[in-house]
Parts: C-alpha cells; structure tokens; sequence
C-alpha cells in the first residue's frame, strides 16, 4: 500500500510568506491573465481555481480555468487562436456516469482550461470552489481565497500568509467558509481518501482527441454507442 499523503494527524499552523512566494504568487496570478484575459475580453464568465486562487503556489502550481457556461468548443478555440495561444491536447472526460461531460483544452505553461460538453448543475460549479476558486475581479484585485488541497488540508489565507488546519474534523467550517454543498465536501473527501490509499481513482469517460479533432464530433461518436453518454448529454 503506497504510503499515505493526506495528513490525517491534527493541523493548525500558520504560514508566513516571505518576499520570494509572494513573488511567485505574484508571478503566476500575472501568467494566469495571459489565458484568461482574451476570455474575458470575450465576455465569458470563469473561474480560476486551485493554489493559484488560495495563494499557496509553489514553481510547479498547475493553471486551472474552468468556463461557467455552456460554449461549443469552436468559440472557445478561436477566442484561443486569435489570441496566439498555442493547444498542447484536448480530452473529454466525465468521472462518474452521473457527472457532467467536460473538455480539457491543454495550453502552454501547465494550464488547463476546462469547459462543460453537457449541462451542470450548481452542485458541479460548486466542486471549483472546494479547492479554492476566484472570478475575474478578484484576480484584477489580487484577491486570494479560502480552499481544501488534495492532502485535505484546509487553506485560510491571512495577510502574513495562511492558516492550514484539517478538513477531517472541520467539514462543517470548511462548508460554510467556502459556500459548497454539503455533498461536495462528502465526495471530494471519500475521493481523495481512495486515491491516497489505493493512488488512483477511476473514471467513467477519459477520451483523447488530437488537436485537429472537434469536441463535439468525437462525443456524438461516443454517445451513438454509449447510451449514458448519449443521455448526459441529451438532458
């Protein structure tokens, strides 16, 4: 069994930043706007979510974007191409048969920009904000946010810095601090809790696409032999 990295002892420390991780903060919140500044230019609503929303980056952070509404994939690649901004790989996934189909769109610099191929409820927006998640202003602003890391550890920025303490423990704080679902707190912890033991978690639908490929072509193609694909998608 590999050994385990969710910290399940009792956390509560606070982390003081010194001038080299807010510069790196500073560094990523800024290489952020290079993806999402033609979005918003476009007048499309997302999300940035993860370290780089609650603050606590490190120089391998991962860029994660997701987009709030439905668009079709070729409005998304062409606010990408009149940007200049290169796609590495594309993918569609959707981690369980009741989840909502999503499309990854891989870009430079580590980012993800994820987008929605069948319709989400509030509960699917809400997953972003269990690790942290901020709009457009706040990004502007330089606005950091509460959020839970995959160790389930709760993250509280401050002005030194942040506070860590568990979730396990601390599930209804960390509910209200970070405006989710009960059930998002119960999934994303029973998730994380087997890939820590077992290091991996399955997936219902992960399909590559080349990059010549369009999302929605390849999905019907799947949906005509999948019929719970074909049902996500017809809801």
């Amino acid at each position: 069994m590999p050994r385990t990295k969710i910290r399940y002892d009792p956390i509560d420390v606070s982390v003081t930043y010194d001038k080299n991780q807010w510069d790196l903060f500073r560094s990523k919140r800024e290489l952020v706007k290079k993806f999402s500044n033609p979005l918003n230019a476009a007048g499309i609503q997302f999300l940035v979510y993860g370290s780089v929303a609650r603050g606590d980056v490190n120089p391998l952070s991962d860029i994660d974007i997701i987009i709030l509404r439905r668009l079709s994939s070729f409005q998304i690649e062409s606010i990408l191409d009149h940007a200049k901004i290169q796609i590495l790989g594309k993918e569609i996934v959707q981690a369980t048969p009741g989840d909502a189909i999503k499309g990854h769109i891989y870009l430079p610099n580590e980012t993800t920009l994820t987008f929605f191929l069948s319709d989400a409820n509030e509960v699917s927006h809400q997953f972003y904000h269990f690790g942290g998640a901020i709009t457009n202003d706040m990004l502007e602003k330089s606005i950091r946010t509460p959020g839970v890391t995959k160790r389930l550890t709760l993250i509280i920025p401050n002005e030194q810095g942040h506070k860590e303490i568990n979730l396990v423990g601390n599930e209804t704080y960390a509910q209200q601090l970070l405006g989710v679902h009960p059930k998002i707190i119960d999934v994303r912890k029973r998730v994380l809790m087997k890939r820590d033991k077992t290091g991996r978690t399955g997936v219902f639908l992960k399909e590559s696409l080349s990059i010549e490929q369009n999302f929605e072509e390849v999905l019907k193609k799947i949906a005509d032999t999948n019929p719970i694909v074909r049902r996500k998608i017809l809801q």
